[in-house]
């Protein structure tokens, strides 16, 4: 098991974080979400809720 983080409360993490010495721990400088693709599936994104505001329907992955 283990884990993996993009972001955290104290940004960038300290050096002294206990995390930076776990093994099962991958620490990410905050740009897990980058790729060469990144604009290309935002647009899609995008798109997508263009097209369901102009349909009149119900948003998908609002976030409350």
């Amino acid at each position: 098991a283990g884990a993996a983080f993009d972001v955290s409360e104290t940004a960038p993490l300290p050096e002294s974080a206990p995390l930076w010495g776990m093994g099962e721990v991958i620490v990410a400088p905050h740009c897990a979400g980058c790729t060469h693709r990144y604009h290309e599936c935002v647009a899609s994104v995008v798109a997508g809720k263009v097209g369901r505001l102009r349909a009149g329907d119900d948003l998908a992955n609002r976030v409350l």
